[in-house]
This record gives structure tokens, sequence and C-alpha cells, in this order.
């Protein structure tokens, strides 16, 4: 079969599984915040935790439930299409609601985040308040304590 255009992994991500948006990892990684690059493609979903393995590459989907579903914008893509993605906020704020157990300043500094000047500090504060996540706001507030010194 021949394509004119390739085809996005985040397209695909969008149309695997629907609803979903990328975030976590895959979302820093979009937006430059973490130096590294990230294999397969990580999306929130309302619907049940799933993954796929393709010849494209893994997408995995973890459940979250609707009050937390939002946070997300649209971005084009060359060929007239689009896929959402979490703010660079909401993809930090995501990260520390899957995180298994507390975030602390030294596992903040793991996450090895840069170009912050991306983060708006008072978005992430108002977004914290919507998750309603104890954890969540916890690891804000680290999180920009640290940023302050």
């Amino acid at each position: 079969i021949y394509r004119r255009q390739n085809v996005s992994e985040y397209w695909i991500s969008k149309q695997l599984y629907s609803p979903s948006y990328i975030s976590l990892e895959t979302a820093l990684e979009y937006y430059g915040l973490i130096p590294e690059a990230v294999t397969g493609i990580q999306n929130i979903t309302t619907r049940t935790t799933k993954k796929w393995k393709t010849s494209l590459g893994m997408f995995r989907y973890y459940h979250i439930k609707q009050n937390r579903f939002f946070g997300y914008l649209q971005k084009a893509l060359l060929n007239s299409t689009y896929f959402l993605c979490a703010s660079p906020e909401k993809a930090l704020l995501d990260i520390f609601y899957f995180g298994k157990g507390e975030w602390t300043f030294p596992r903040i500094s793991e996450l090895r985040l840069q170009n912050l000047e991306q983060l708006d500090l008072k978005k992430l504060q108002n977004d914290a308040e919507i998750m309603a996540s104890p954890k969540v706001t916890r690891a804000v507030t680290i999180f920009i304590n640290t940023r302050a010194t």
C-alpha cells in the first residue's frame, strides 16, 4: 500500500482509542520539557486502561475520572489533521497524579525538567485545584517552592 504522506503516531493514538489525549512523558517530550526521547505514546482516557503494541510502536492509555479529563489542546499536523495533547501544565499534573508514591524535591529533580519558562505557574496551581488530588497539590507546592529558590 502506498501512502502520499506519513501518518503521525500522535494522530493514530487519537483514532485508536477515543476519547483520549496525549500526556505524561510523551507530552513533556513534545514540548521540550524533558531531554529524553520517549518510547511509545502515552495517553489519558476516560475509558478502561489499555495498551497496544503495533508495528508503529506502543500506545498506552491510562484511565482517569471524567472530572480530571481536561487541560488538553488541539494540535495541528501538517496534513490538515490534528491530535489532542495535554497543556504543559496538565502533562506535569498527570505525571504527579499517575506516579506511584509521594513526590519529593529529589524525585521531582529526577524528571530532569528543562525549558520551564513555558510553564504558567498560576495555571499549574489552578489546574491542580481542579484535579482535586491532595497528592498532586502537595507535588505542585514542592515544585513551585523549589522554583522560587
